[in-house]
């Protein structure tokens, strides 16, 4: 299926491209839902609610470190330009 994801032992692998904006909604929000619990994890972690794990640990600073370092507006001018041509690349074969 296009745009999916499947897990591999370490990180998942994509086995497809979006195809519509639809699809990179759900990709963005699937994200964002990981990105709170990772947060959640840290903050319980932090404030003694929660032992740590270091696989956990090990994990997210795996992933962190796999994201490149940009500036903000960098990021959010890059995710504008792909929206609109998502948008306009809809509008068009429609």
């Amino acid at each position: 299926e296009a745009g999916s994801v499947s897990s591999g032992a370490s990180r998942g692998t994509v086995t497809g491209v979006p195809r519509d904006l639809e699809s990179v909604v759900r990709g963005v929000t699937r994200l964002a839902t990981l990105l709170e619990a990772a947060q959640t994890f840290v903050d319980d972690v932090s404030a003694g609610k929660r032992a740590a794990d270091p696989a956990v640990g090990a994990s997210i600073a795996e992933a962190l470190s796999a994201v490149p370092r940009l500036p903000a507006e960098t990021v959010a001018k890059a995710v504008r330009g792909g929206v609109s041509d998502l948008v306009m690349t809809s509008f068009l074969t429609s």
